[in-house]
Order: C-alpha cells, then sequence, then structure tokens
C-alpha cells in the first residue's frame, strides 16, 4: 500500500517521460517534454557513458530504464 502511495504522488519529469517514450520507441508522451528535455537527457548520457567507459545498447537501456521507471510504475498502480 505504501509503494502505491509512492508511486501514486511521486512527481514525474519531463525526462521521464521522454526516457519512456525512447525505452518503448513510442511518442505516446511527446507533449510532456521539449527540445530541451531531448538534450539535457541525452547530455546526461553522455557523461553516463563516460564515466561508465562504455556506450553500447545494454547501458543506454539501462539508462532508460532509470529514468522511465517511475512512468512505469505510475502506469502499474493505475492498472491496478
Amino acid at each position: 500500500i505504501i509503494d502505491n502511495q509512492i508511486h501514486q504522488n511521486y512527481h514525474l519529469w519531463p525526462s521521464n517521460y521522454l526516457a519512456y517514450d525512447l525505452l518503448n520507441n513510442s511518442t505516446n508522451y511527446s507533449d510532456q517534454y521539449s527540445d530541451e528535455t531531448i538534450k539535457l537527457l541525452e547530455k546526461r548520457y553522455v557523461y553516463t557513458t563516460e564515466i561508465v567507459g562504455q556506450n553500447n545498447e545494454e547501458i543506454r537501456t539501462l539508462f532508460l530504464k532509470l529514468y522511465a521507471n517511475p512512468v512505469i510504475n505510475k502506469l502499474l498502480v493505475a492498472t491496478t
């Protein structure tokens, strides 16, 4: 119950919606983010790959999942 309340009340950011769309190859939430959000998330991704020292599809997927999970969790709570 507490987890559901956390997921329901968590403030979703434009980067969360963008990551969800990129991860799912969709535009479901394109009204929630701007070109500036795209640039910002790309910068964060480049910075992350520099720290990790790798840039491959697995790293990209993990990166996007980190940002997309709040959207996924909110969708799951909404369907229960």
